[in-house]
């Protein structure tokens, strides 16, 4: 049986492969390909790629090809549990896991066979259930592995069990795959309209065992995670130092006046929040040097007692009554508090150098696996180094969501349902870079979405934010790129409190909020715009989504005049046609996602000039994947600017952009789709510079820094 595949899939893949077959719904059958004759993928985006294989195209021996193997793969696994003497059969945890895994196949195997009879209109010859693959994994766990376990080896059960509980997904949570890939992974926080949560214990079983029974190969120091643990707590005590030494004076007048001042809840909460730093700070308190709470926990702590601070009576009224000049307490605990924030959001990254160098090693270690030649230009390096980093990482568990689902877990045991809020959840801003313009320089952030959610229907801007962007007025600028869809049920609620704060009197004059979709059919150029190849016609309904904002996703300031931004796109368009894409008639749906992608940094970098902003940030929901990208890009495209592309410093960054936040906060390689997407927009970036080096600066770059009232 086995002689027929000569090439076996991952564990991982095929729980992914089976988990995609479970959660189709036949009351809607979506399409079905194989990407890389290993991979089931059944969402539109991913069905547009190249490698894909259609089931219309190749009949269903390709399908049942890829499933036979993920069986296979799961028999292999299992077998080496039964031949390991070390197994704890009675282990709950075995138990259980084992006993989803059975399920899950079950689950597949029935749905697929519904599946594929509906597409070919007839009954299949065989049924998934009796294939050879899915009969060796059944004869398995019925003679050898359930009597190990204990338990009752009518399998019919535990399909029926696995069934109930996949079908109890949400409508909006079918794709299982997603969830897998950790794109999802915020709504195990959130619950709907009616506080029931998106997951429930049953089905949070069914998710578990895709990190609970993989081990990754080699020896267990090798696991990068480790490291970035140990980075992230010398960032924290590095980070603790750069905000003692920023709010010095703040804190010093603080002191002089605190028996005054204890009587205040604020004050007694500001002072916990400094003696967490001080704490924090101190390098003996380093996890690799200490038993007890190390740095990044004492970091923490310092974050919860400002939070709690900004909750308070007494700070709450003095934001909506301000106190005045004789108030000298109360004006002084309103500016440590506002300055402790504002130095929270913008801290320097304190371990960048190690954070690059953890990314070259990882990408050296995955160099033996890489499917890629390498190649001589920058951009060809670039796709084979990602390669490499990719290959090495998919070894290892998805740790954050089983971290998650163990949270979860327990909070939803005791009745508790805990809010999305990764600020708290272990990613917080930094300073990432410093984009240079002229003599003006523009401090690039990573920037989770500063907002916390419970409820769907319900997002709130958080307190350190709104702290942060007080001690900022009268003094800087912030341009906040969303990329939040307000058109989502997932992020509508985010996105549009984000963009309501920008109109608030108090913030109004330090913020301002650009909102550009990247979750559109338009952006991914499918469904009604696949077709649109002629560049006239493209470039029209790039222009028609500008001018319908809200259909299309967009949100713009009102501080930006209507007429005058009308102009800039006319131009931008233009421009951005005859030197990047030479005027070309006809522009391929690569071309034409360059195209959107190098229009978003054109409009970014004439939002920096127009209001004169002094800091910058691309903010999804975590700023690992959609934001790190941008990040990525934008930094690219100052560079440019300032002609500095070349050095090895620079590209070291550039990686460092694309990579640690995905890496540092959720232990993965940043989304291969946005990933590979910006790479392609920089191409074309290096490549307009290099053919039109003295026109494309004079005529793309040069003219958005003028009056766009200008004629061209």
């Amino acid at each position: 049986m086995r002689s027929k595949f000569s090439e076996k899939i991952r564990l991982e893949e095929a729980i992914e492969n089976l988990g995609v077959m479970a959660a189709i719904r036949m009351d809607s059958p979506p399409p079905i390909g194989v990407v890389g004759r290993r991979r089931l993928v059944t969402s539109a985006e991913e069905l547009e790629a190249d490698e894909a294989r259609w089931l219309s195209g190749e009949g269903v021996e390709s399908i049942l090809s890829v499933v036979d193997m993920s069986y296979l793969s799961i028999l292999d696994y299992l077998e080496s549990l039964c031949a390991n003497e070390g197994t704890d059969w009675k282990s709950q945890k075995t138990k259980e896991g084992i006993s989803s895994f059975m399920a899950l196949a079950g689950e597949s195997a029935y749905k697929m066979t519904l599946y594929l009879s509906y597409r070919l209109d007839r009954p299949l010859q065989e049924k998934v259930e009796e294939r050879d693959s899915f009969r060796a994994l059944q004869k398995l766990y019925l003679e050898k592995i359930a009597s190990k376990l204990g338990i009752s080896s009518n399998w019919e059960s535990e399909m029926v069990e696995g069934r109930n509980s996949l079908l109890a997904l949400q409508p909006e949570m079918k794709d299982f795959d997603a969830l897998l890939a950790d794109r999802d992974y915020e709504l195990f926080y959130i619950a709907d309209e009616k506080g029931v949560p998106y997951l429930d214990e049953k089905l949070l079983k069914n998710f578990k065992i895709s990190v609970d029974f993989e081990t990754p190969s080699g020896e267990f120091e090798k696991d990068p995670f480790l490291k970035v643990k140990t980075i992230l707590d010398r960032d924290a005590q590095g980070g603790a130092s750069y905000i003692l030494k920023e709010c010095r004076d703040e804190i010093s007048e603080f002191f002089k006046h605190a028996k005054k001042l204890f009587h205040h809840d604020l004050a007694r909460l500001l002072s916990r929040s400094v003696i967490a730093l001080l704490l924090a700070r101190n390098p003996h308190h380093l996890s690799q040097r200490t038993e007890g709470k190390p740095c990044g926990q004492y970091f923490h702590d310092f974050q919860l007692f400002l939070r709690q601070a900004l909750k308070t009576d007494e700070y709450q009224k003095w934001i909506s009554y301000p106190p005045s000049d004789l108030e000298k307490g109360a004006s002084l605990l309103l500016s440590l508090a506002h300055k402790l924030s504002f130095c929270l959001v913008f801290r320097p990254l304190a371990v960048t150098q190690e954070a690059i160098g953890l990314i070259h090693r990882t990408m050296r270690k995955g160099e033996k696996e890489v499917s890629l030649e390498r190649g001589d230009s920058l951009v060809n390096q670039l796709l084979f180094e990602d390669d490499k980093f990719r290959s090495f990482l998919e070894k290892y568990p998805n740790g954050p969501l089983l971290k998650i689902l163990e949270t979860v877990r327990k909070d939803q045991s005791e009745g508790i349902l805990i809010p999305f809020d990764p600020w708290v959840q272990g990613n917080l801003p930094y300073q990432i870079a410093t984009l240079q313009k002229g003599n003006k320089e523009i401090a690039l952030l990573h920037l989770p979405s500063p907002t916390r959610q419970q409820m769907i229907q319900r997002a709130e801007i958080l307190d350190e934010w709104r702290g942060c962007l007080r001690y900022m007025k009268g003094k800087k600028k912030h341009l906040l790129v969303n990329l939040q869809s307000r058109l989502s049920w997932k992020e509508s609620m985010k996105s549009r409190s984000l963009e309501m704060l920008e109109e608030h009197p108090q913030f109004s004059s330090q913020l301002i909020v650009l909102t550009l979709p990247r979750n559109t059919s338009f952006y991914h150029q499918i469904d009604e715009y696949a077709d649109r190849n002629h560049a006239t016609v493209f470039i029209e309904s790039l222009k028609q989504q500008m001018r319908n904002r809200e259909g299309g996703g967009f949100f713009f300031s009102s501080k930006w005049d209507k007429e005058s931004l009308q102009r800039f796109f006319d131009r931008a368009c233009q421009r951005i046609y005859e030197y990047v894409f030479d005027s070309r008639e006809t522009l391929d749906r690569q071309e034409r996602e360059d195209f959107i992608e190098i229009f978003y940094q054109c409009l970014v970098f004439y939002a920096c000039d127009h209001f004169k902003i002094d800091s910058l940030s691309f903010t999804c929901k975590d700023g690992v994947d959609e934001g790190a990208c941008m990040s990525a890009l934008s930094y690219a495209f100052f560079q440019i600017l300032e002609g500095g592309l070349e050095s090895k410093e620079v590209i070291d960054h550039l990686k460092f952009l694309l990579y640690w936040p995905a890496l540092s906060v959720r232990e993965r390689a940043v989304n291969v789709e946005p990933c590979h997407r910006m790479i392609s927009a920089f191409e074309r970036l290096v490549r307009a510079v290099h053919l039109h080096r003295k026109t494309f600066l004079e005529h793309i770059l040069v003219p958005f820094q003028n009056d766009p009232s200008k004629p061209i």
